[in-house]
């Protein structure tokens, strides 16, 4: 129902002609248009809300604005652009006089370096921004929640499992005291835990506590939404975890029916969501089944210019798919040859092992 709302507010707040009401109604739309999935909207309303703010001489809104813009950009692959925006962002927060902007920029800033895989610049402006959100809002605050799943996500990719685990359950214990327990955001705390646990080789524990984050989500939002698709997505990675192909097929399945319908056609959510039930089909024996769909998955990641890790784990299954399909052997050794070249700088070596081995199958007899 909020969704429906974000087009609407701007419309009536312009009819006003009152600088301070756009800003916030375009701000509340960005809000609203992000959590809905559409990064690209989400943006450009945060920056209409940036000069609405300006024009009305409201820092605070402004740096409200630009704080949050950061992230969306990090969302979009323009994680360069936000890290230059978050300069501005932070130079607005501070004549805000507002440490609770603070925090946010620099929560944003520190959620833009992990996606960029700067996970020792990401963990400093993180801590950061933990310090300044408990000072300005105290220590249950939903928004000091939000920075310690994300310093523990850091955690998470750093190897540091005991650490990543007491900051996701402090945030998750936070979320249900404060938000109430079938809180979507609940359901996102248990997904962190759930990568937690995936990280340690506990794929069984990872799959039940995303399981009940889906389900949460299901409850909260109904059964076609982006977020239940992320979960999905989630579930299906941790069935395959486990050998229960069948089972992640079925899941993932359903995740790219709902990315389609939810999703531009050409987002990296659905390509990820494509390349897992690509290589699903692969384990099951279904090679022809799975070549069009990793094709499509590694035409969207070029496209949309996503991480170099995402696009090399489309390329290896399609080139698994393949080699079991028998199916055009040069171009099998050159896809896996370009996945092996972007895991040598990934921080998972069994990506590295695993492209390797495929290489020497799909390469036989080739240079």
């Amino acid at each position: 129902a909020g969704l429906a709302l974000a087009e609407p507010l701007p419309d009536q707040a312009r009819a006003l002609g009152y600088a301070p009401v756009l800003a916030e109604a375009l701000g509340v739309a960005a809000e609203l248009e992000d959590w809905g999935g559409d990064a690209t909207k989400a943006e450009r309303l945060y920056r209409e809300a940036m000069l609405a703010a300006g024009r009305a001489g409201d820092d605070a809104r402004l740096a409200a604005a630009a704080g949050a813009r950061i992230f969306v950009l990090g969302a979009l692959g323009e994680g360069e652009r936000a890290i230059e925006a978050g300069t501005a962002a932070t130079a607005q927060a501070i004549r805000s006089r507002t440490p609770a902007l603070e925090g946010l920029v620099h929560n944003n800033l520190g959620a833009t370096y992990f996606q960029l895989g700067r996970q020792e610049l990401a963990g400093q402006e993180l801590a950061l921004a933990l310090k300044l959100r408990e000072a300005a809002l105290g220590p249950d605050h939903p928004l000091v929640a939000s920075t310690l799943s994300n310093l523990g996500a850091v955690r998470r990719v750093q190897r540091k499992f005991d650490e990543a685990e007491a900051l996701h359950r402090r945030s998750l214990d936070i979320k249900r005291r404060v938000l109430g327990p079938e809180h979507p955001e609940v359901a996102q705390s248990l997904t962190n835990l759930a990568a937690v646990f995936e990280g340690r080789g506990d794929p069984a524990g990872a799959y039940e506590l995303e399981h009940d984050a889906l389900a949460l989500l299901e409850r909260a939002m109904g059964p076609t939404h982006v977020k239940v698709a992320e979960s999905l997505n989630n579930l299906g990675s941790y069935a395959a975890g486990q050998g229960k192909w069948a089972d992640a097929a079925r899941v993932l399945e359903r995740a790219v029916t709902v990315f389609r319908a939810a999703l531009p056609p050409a987002h990296p959510n659905l390509a990820r969501a494509l390349a897992s039930l690509g290589e699903a089909y692969v384990h099951l024996g279904h090679g022809p089944d799975a070549v069009p769909v990793l094709e499509e998955a590694v035409r969207i990641h070029i496209a949309a210019k996503t991480a170099a890790v995402d696009l090399a784990h489309a390329q290896s299954a399609l080139a698994s798919a393949l080699v079991e399909t028998r199916r055009d052997p040069a171009r099998a050794c050159e896809l896996v040859t370009r996945a092996r070249d972007a895991y040598r700088t990934a921080e998972d070596p069994s990506w590295l092992r695993d492209s390797e081995a495929l290489r020497v199958r799909a390469c036989k007899g080739r240079r």
